[in-house]
C-alpha cells in the first residue's frame, strides 16, 4: 500500500486574525495550509471555512484509519475466499479509489 508523503505528525488548525484558518503541525509553527473566508474570489463564510479547516486537519488521521480498516477487511475477504465464499465488495473498491486519489 502507498505511503502518505505529506507532512508527518498530528495536524491541527487555529483561527487567524486575517479572515483565515491556519492548518499547522501540532506542537510546531509549521504551516501546512490556509483556509480563507470573506474577501476572496469564492467567499465561504466563517462557519464553512472552519468546517473545511477541521476536515483538512483531520485528513492524515482519516487516511491512516481508512488504510487500516481496508487492510483488516481485505484479510477477512481473503479468509472467506480461501473457504470457497466468493466476495466482491464495492466498499473495498471505493476505499482503494479514495486512497489512490489522496496519494497520487
Amino acid at each position: 500500500m502507498k505511503e502518505f508523503k505529506g507532512t508527518q505528525g498530528e495536524w491541527d488548525y487555529d483561527i487567524n486574525a486575517n479572515n483565515r484558518f491556519d492548518i499547522y503541525l501540532k506542537n510546531s509553527i509549521k504551516s501546512i495550509a490556509i483556509v480563507k473566508y470573506g474577501k476572496v474570489s469564492y467567499s465561504p463564510n466563517k462557519k464553512e471555512s472552519e468546517a473545511n479547516a477541521k476536515l483538512i486537519a483531520a485528513a492524515p488521521d482519516l487516511l491512516h484509519s481508512l488504510q487500516n480498516i481496508l487492510k483488516s477487511h481485505k484479510k477477512g475477504v481473503e479468509i472467506l475466499e480461501s473457504k470457497g465464499v466468493l466476495s466482491t465488495d464495492k466498499y473495498i473498491i471505493e476505499s482503494e479509489a479514495a486512497i489512490e486519489k489522496a496519494l497520487k
